[in-house]
C-alpha cells in the first residue's frame, strides 16, 4: 500500500474545521483509502481489504462494501452459490439443480454490496482479469435468475450498469443485464465496439431498451453509443417517455432523423440537464428535407452537445425549440461550403441565452473529412466570430478547425468580450506581445492555447518589465504548438514576467525553454535588485 497520507480536504466543512466522523464512517475511510492506495499499481492486489474484512466485525462490514462495490462480471456473484449448485468449467457455467430458496442466501449477503456491474471487459487494467471470468451461461441460469428476479432484485444497491452489446458471451434471448434492472437502478451505459453489428446484437439491445421503462422507469442517466447500426434509436425514441426521471440523455451513433425524434422527445422530459447526441449519416440533409419541428421550450437543460449535426438539421432545431438555461454549448458542424460554416456563428448569437451560456466550444469540418476523421483548418475574419462576443458571461471558449485571422486590436477586442474568461482555444497567428491584453482583462484566466504565436516582445530591461507590471500567477502552462520562435530567451524573458508561475511550455520540442527561464529568472532577480538600489 502506498505510504502517502490521505487528503484531510475532503473531510473539511465548507467553516474549515474537519467535521466529527462517527466509528463507521472512520473504517469506511480507511477502506476506500486502501482501496484507492491499491488501484494506484499497474497490477493491483487488494490484499489489505481481504485482510481488513477478517480482521474484526468493526471492519467486516465497510471492507465488503469496498471490495465488492464494482464487479467485472456477475460470475463473481453466481459462485457464492453451493458447490453442488453450480457447474464451472471454465468456459460455460450450468446449474446442477434447481435453486431453492435457502441456496440464495450467501449470494444476497454479497449482492446488496454490489453498486456497478460491467458487463464486458472494461479498461485495459483489467482486461486480463475479467477475461478469466468470462462465461456462457446455460439456459438453466438464465431461468432460475429470472425467477429470483421475481421476487426480489438480484442486486438491490445496484446503480450503474455497463454493456457491451458486442460481447457475444451475453448473447441470448433475454439479455442478461435485463435481469439486473431494477427501481433503484440510477444509470445505464451501452456501447459496442468496432466490430461488425449483425440482427442478434441488434436484437438483444433494442429488447434491452424497450425492458428499461418496465423494470427501471427512474433512472437518471442514459448512455447509448453505437457506431453504425439503424434501427435502435426507434426504440429508444419510443421508451424516453415514460423515463421521466432522466437528468443526462447521451446519444452517439444515431441518424439526422433519429437525433430530431430523440430531441422532440427529450424536450417533454421535466428534469433532463444534459443532452449530448452524436450522429453518424453526414448526407442527404438539406433545408428542403427537413421536417418542421413543433416549438417547444427545454425549460430546465443547461448541457447541449450536437456532434456530426448538420447546417439545415441545426437551423431547424433551433427556430423550433428554446434554450432558456442553457449554460453550456458544443458543436461539431459537418458543412463543406465556407459561407454557411461562417452563418453558424450568427445563428448561435441569434437563438441562445447570451446572459447565461459560460462554456461554448464550436468545430467546423466538411462531410468527407468527418468520415475520414481528417480536420482542415478553416479560415475566418474578425468579423465572422464577431456575433459570439454578445456571450459576455463566456468562462471557457473553444473554437476548433478553424484559424481566426487577429490583429493585435482584435485581440484586444476579443479579451475585452469576455471579462471573465478562464479558458480560450483558438488557432490565430498572433503576436506574442498580444498575449498582455489576456492578462489585462481576463483575470480570472487559467488556460490559454493560441498558437501559433509569432515572436514580438519587449525586451527586459532594469527600468522596464515586458508586462508593463502586469501579470497572471494562474497560468501554469503555455500551449504554442506550431509555432517559430526565435531569440527564446527573449521569449521566456517575456513570458517568465507576465506569467511568473508558469512551469512548462508545449509541445516537448520547446522544453529547452525551462532551462532558459532558469537563467531569465535569476536575470529578473538582478533586475529587481538594480532597481531597488536605483
Amino acid at each position: 500500500m502506498s505510504s502517502r497520507c490521505p487528503d484531510l480536504r475532503k473531510f473539511r466543512t465548507s467553516n474549515g474545521p474537519p467535521h466529527c466522523l462517527l466509528i463507521g464512517e472512520i473504517f469506511t475511510r480507511i477502506c476506500q483509502y486502501a482501496y484507492e492506495a491499491a488501484n494506484e499499481d499497474s497490477n493491483p492486489d487488494f490484499c489489505t481489504l481481504n485482510a481488513l474484512a477478517q480482521t474484526c466485525s468493526a471492519f467486516c462490514d465497510p471492507a465488503l462494501d469496498v471490495l465488492y462495490h464494482a464487479q467485472l462480471s456477475p460470475v463473481i456473484l453466481l459462485r457464492f452459490l453451493p458447490v453442488d449448485v453450480v457447474d464451472d468449467n471454465g468456459r460455460t457455467l450450468n446449474f446442477r439443480r434447481p435453486v431453492c430458496a435457502s441456496d440464495w442466501a450467501r449470494f444476497d449477503f454479497y449482492a446488496r454490496r454490489v453498486k456497478v456491474m460491467y458487463f464486458y471487459s472494461y479498461g485495459e487494467k483489467f482486461a486480463e482479469k475479467a477475461q478469466l471470468l468470462r462465461r456462457e451461461l446455460s439456459p438453466s441460469v438464465y431461468d432460475s435468475l429470472a425467477c429470483r428476479r421475481t421476487s426480489d432484485p438480484l442486486c438491490p444497491n445496484l446503480q450503474n450498469i455497463y454493456w457491451d452489446v458486442s460481447d457475444l458471451v451475453w448473447s441470448a434471448s433475454l439479455p442478461l443485464p435485463t435481469l439486473f434492472l431494477h427501481p433503484g437502478l440510477r444509470a445505464i451505459h451501452m456501447y459496442h465496439r468496432l466490430r461488425p453489428f449483425g440482427n442478434p446484437m441488434l436484437q438483444l439491445a433494442c429488447s434491452f431498451i424497450s425492458y428499461v421503462p418496465q423494470f427501471a422507469c427512474d433512472i437518471e442517466e442514459m448512455h447509448v453509443n453505437f457506431d453504425g447500426p439503424r434501427g435502435w434509436s426507434d426504440f429508444l425514441h419510443a421508451s424516453l417517455p415514460s423515463l421521466r426521471s432522466l437528468r443526462i440523455l447521451d446519444i452517439k451513433g444515431t441518424s439526422q432523423s433519429g437525433a430530431q425524434k430523440i430531441i422532440m422527445e427529450a424536450s417533454r422530459l421535466p428534469f433532463l440537464r444534459s443532452l449530448s447526441i452524436a450522429t453518424y449519416d453526414y448526407t442527404g440533409v438539406s433545408a428542403e428535407n427537413v421536417p418542421p419541428l413543433q416549438a417547444t421550450v427545454f425549460t430546465t437543460l443547461e448541457v447541449l452537445e450536437l456532434k456530426y449535426a448538420m447546417a439545415p438539421s441545426l437551423t431547424s432545431m433551433f427556430r423550433s425549440y428554446q434554450f432558456p438555461k442553457l449554460k453550456s454549448f458544443s458543436l461539431t458542424l459537418v458543412e463543406d461550403t465556407i459561407p454557411a460554416s461562417k452563418d453558424i456563428l450568427h445563428l448561435i448569437a441569434s437563438y441562445l441565452p447570451n446572459h447565461i451560456l459560460q462554456h461554448l466550444s464550436v468545430k467546423v469540418i466538411s462531410p468527407i473529412n468527418a468520415a475520414m476523421d481528417v480536420f482542415p483548418i478553416r479560415v475566418f475574419s474578425p468579423i465572422d466570430i464577431q456575433p459570439i462576443f454578445s456571450f459576455r458571461n463566456l468562462i471557457s471558449l473553444n473554437i476548433g478547425c478553424i484559424e481566426v485571422k487577429l490583429s493585435d486590436s482584435d485581440i484586444m477586442r476579443l479579451a475585452m468580450a469576455f471579462p471573465r474568461l478562464q479558458q480560450i482555444r483558438m488557432r490565430s497567428d498572433i503576436c506574442l506581445t498580444s498575449i498582455i491584453h489576456f492578462v489585462r482583462h481576463c483575470p480570472d484566466l487559467e488556460d490559454l492555447n493560441i498558437f501559433p504565436l509569432a515572436t514580438s516582445y519587449i525586451p527586459i530591461t532594469a527600468d522596464r518589465l515586458p508586462g508593463d507590471g502586469l501579470f497572471n500567477e494562474k497560468i501554469k502552462t503555455l500551449n504554442v504548438l506550431d509555432t517559430h520562435l526565435r531569440d527564446l530567451p527573449g521569449v521566456a524573458a517575456f513570458l517568465s514576467d507576465i506569467f511568473p508561475n508558469l512551469t512548462s511550455v508545449e509541445p516537448q520540442l520547446l522544453q529547452e525553454m525551462v532551462e532558459i527561464f532558469k537563467a531569465v529568472r535569476m536575470q529578473e532577480r538582478r533586475a529587481e535588485q538594480g532597481r531597488r538600489h536605483l
